[in-house]
């Protein structure tokens, strides 16, 4: 298992790593690369991408862990190689997991392989950077301390885990109903009750005192700025049929069965952990944001985790295999990873080609890359959409056309002076004609028609990308 884990761990960094490199990784890893850089350098972790404080977009007090990354100031592919390690350390935890339940060995190495295999496990990887991608070795840490009796690695593994997120505390409060159900009553109304406590303290006090609040995600969540949560739990409440069917019932359908199919069904042999995964699988089913509703992103990884811990607890509820039954056992794993690897977008990345955005020709790539290098460390700067997570270790760097022009809902809406005062402050801009989120293609154009008159020059063009300084 460790092998397989190892193994993982290069090949999904090396594919993260081209991502990087060929302009397909951007906002989300831009985000986080920041942040750590600026917790690594002790600075204030306010993240001029998404025009948030740290905690004020998301609760994730945990990311101070990652800050020693940060302070070596070596660029985002630190995070992306952690994230491959983090989630590749889930499968011996796994495999652990299934033998201190006393399952046979061959399954218990079955449930690891599923999971390295697993196309939910890969698209996250390959998506960026997220804090979350940890909950599933954290997740799988919970459940191996429930299973040894280790009240310590609970405890750790399960602050932790609930550190990285707001809504990782409900995935916490619905496991402690299922330790009620093995009989460890007080243990579990506990981890319960704390865990409901964490997400409402999180939620009303945490980002409210860090200076924001959720009513961006709610009204995502509810489809529209005249919905939220409130409307569509109501909502559900009243037509549960037409509620589950929200953006599609073919992809809702398709998500549970992507979830149970990635453990060949296993997880259902554990359903005093499985219960955990109610809580993200139904915010993923009742939300009206439609990328949840696909198994592309990492909305799916905690219920993915989640699945593949509850299959190791159950894998033990399996009969011994003896004889051609191991046959059996090792053919249909093989067949079912080696049809799990065909369906990954790991296989198209080390192609060079991607789903998720237009190919940059290499003459493109290469003018981008030039560019980046004329660009100074530290000083304020405006980057298009795919370059920025190139050049997010400062203090300020925004994604072109911010902060020159508003971008409705990004964050924070500063005010008209508080956007003139961080413009001023731009010395470099790096544009392109490749995608301008969270921008639409009009303030881009506008932002640009804007540059020499607010003083800039251009010091750098070819192949369509420009670089210019002010001054």
């Amino acid at each position: 298992m460790w092998l397989g884990a190892i193994a993982y761990a290069v090949l999904l960094t090396a594919l993260s790593l081209k991502r990087l490199h060929d302009f397909h990784a951007g906002y989300d890893l831009a985000i986080f690369d920041q942040l750590t850089w600026l917790l690594g350098h002790l600075h204030d972790p306010f993240s001029t991408v998404r025009g948030r404080a740290m905690l004020a977009d998301h609760f994730e007090p945990g990311l101070v862990v990652l800050a020693p990354l940060g302070a070596l100031s070596a660029g985002p592919w630190l995070l992306l190689a952690v994230q491959s390690i983090g989630l590749a350390a889930a499968a011996p935890v796994l495999f652990a997991i299934a033998k201190v339940r006393g399952a046979d060995p061959l399954v218990a190495a079955a449930v690891g392989l599923l999971w390295l295999a697993s196309p939910l496990t890969q698209e996250t990887n390959l998506f960026d950077f997220h804090p979350e991608a940890f909950v599933p070795l954290l997740f799988a840490l919970s459940v191996l301390g429930l299973a040894r009796s280790s009240t310590t690695l609970f405890v750790v593994s399960s602050v932790l885990a609930a550190s990285l997120k707001e809504d990782i505390a409900l995935t916490y409060a619905a496991l402690g109903l299922g330790i009620v159900f093995v009989g460890r009553r007080r243990l579990g109304a506990a981890v319960a009750a704390l865990g409901v406590l964490w997400f409402v303290l999180a939620t009303t006090v945490g980002i409210k005192v860090a200076g924001g609040n959720l009513s961006y995600y709610s009204q995502r969540f509810g489809g529209g700025t005249s919905q939220s949560v409130g409307n569509v739990l109501v909502d559900f409440v009243r037509h549960p049929v037409r509620g589950l069917g929200t953006v599609s019932f073919r992809l809702n359908v398709k998500m549970v069965l992507g979830l149970v199919g990635s453990t060949l069904g296993l997880c259902l042999l554990g359903p005093e952990i499985l219960v955990a995964a109610v809580p993200s699988v139904a915010a993923n089913l009742l939300s009206r944001y439609p990328q949840q509703h696909y198994l592309t992103l990492q909305y799916h990884i905690v219920p993915a985790g989640v699945c593949a811990a509850a299959a190791a607890w159950g894998s033990s509820r399996l009969p011994a295999v003896g004889g051609r039954w191991r046959i059996a056992v090792v053919g249909v794993t093989g067949v079912a990873c080696l049809v799990f690897l065909a369906l990954t977008p790991g296989v198209h990345v080390a192609r060079g080609r991607y789903s998720d955005a237009p190919q940059d020709t290499p003459a493109v790539a290469s003018a981008r890359r030039a560019a980046l290098r004329l660009l100074p460390a530290g000083v304020p700067a405006a980057v298009q959409y795919d370059a920025v997570a190139h050049a997010a270790e400062r203090r300020d760097v925004y994604v072109f056309p911010e902060p020159f022009v508003r971008v409705a809902g990004n964050g924070e809406n500063w005010s008209a002076a508080e956007l003139r005062r961080r413009a001023a402050e731009v010395e470099y801009v790096l544009v392109d004609d490749g995608p301008t989120f969270p921008a639409s293609p009009a303030d881009a154009r506008e932002a640009r028609a804007r540059l020499e008159e607010l003083g800039f020059r251009l010091v750098f063009s070819r192949s369509g990308v420009k670089l210019f300084r002010r001054g």
